[in-house]
């Protein structure tokens, strides 16, 4: 780009002195002007370096991806324990304290593994909260609450702000992983309800294909559980990418202000992944992990 630049800038010069009456002898030091300028442009000069394939490669020795699945949107900061600073529905009240719970449990594993990162994820998903995903409130609850006691965890935490249910938690975090560190996680650790196990640990990383022993869940959940999960087990079993009516009906519920997951862009080699509606797992060869 350099020695192209060079060429062009010569060319012009050319063309303004052959169309002006300005003295040679001027022209012959202009033009020596010049062409020490762009010897040192192409020559001293060290070239650009591309920053975010540097910071990827700083950050590749991050292999594992902790996921904290998002549950509610944080509407002000001045009490994180409060419920009032949370949007929650009807049917999410007294559950506060759990989502707390899950997101201290993130950093906490995430402290005790230097080569790990938690992804905070969950996405713009109630229209009264506005614009506010549940990944980003997940991380402002962390900051507030001093990474409990462990800031460098804090370098360590990224968001994931579109995804609309528990498959597209897992799918989008492995896409996001690789945006921020340059490579899809060795090992993977989701934390969520216990009740959740059954559709992560096995419907949902069946589907992206993630092998068993390289796959960590982590139960955090309240003294009482109020939750079933059969209805989601019996939806993700006969759907597993969430593309029928029930599934799809729920994405567009909870993507209000319309917006568009960046992740085929980005992700390429997820592709087939991201697209497929496939009624049963896909091959290990469609996933790049």
């Amino acid at each position: 780009r350099s020695s192209y630049s060079f060429c062009t800038l010569l060319r012009g010069a050319w063309g303004i002195m052959a169309s002006s009456n300005m003295p040679t002898k001027k022209w012959h030091l202009f033009l020596v002007v010049i062409l020490a300028v762009s010897v040192f442009c192409v020559v001293l000069m060290p070239p650009r370096q591309n920053t975010l394939v540097d910071e990827k490669t700083v950050e590749s020795n991050i292999t594992e991806m902790i996921v904290v699945a998002g549950h509610s949107v944080l509407m002000t900061d001045v009490d994180i324990d409060a419920e009032s600073s949370w949007f929650l529905e009807e049917s999410q009240k007294g559950q506060l304290a759990t989502y707390i719970k899950h997101i201290k449990k993130g950093v906490e594993l995430a402290s005790l593994n230097p080569h790990s990162a938690v992804v905070f994820s969950g996405g713009v998903t109630r229209p009264s909260a506005g614009p506010r995903s549940e990944g980003l409130s997940y991380w402002v609850a962390a900051e507030k609450k001093e990474w409990w006691g462990t800031p460098e965890v804090a370098h360590r935490a990224i968001i994931e702000d579109y995804a609309r249910d528990s498959m597209e938690n897992l799918m989008f975090s492995m896409c996001r992983f690789r945006e921020v560190f340059g490579a899809y996680p060795k090992f993977v650790t989701v934390v969520s309800y216990s009740y959740k196990n059954k559709r992560f640990s096995t419907l949902h990383r069946e589907a992206i294909q993630f092998p068993e022993s390289r796959y960590t869940f982590v139960g955090v959940d309240p003294p009482v559980n109020p939750y079933t999960d059969q209805g989601n087990i019996e939806k993700f079993t006969a759907d597993p990418y969430g593309c029928g009516s029930k599934a799809s009906a729920l994405r567009e519920k909870r993507n209000p202000f319309h917006r568009t997951a960046p992740y085929i862009q980005s992700c390429p080699a997820m592709s087939i992944l991201l697209r497929t509606c496939a009624r049963s797992p896909l091959p290990r060869s469609s996933v790049p992990w």
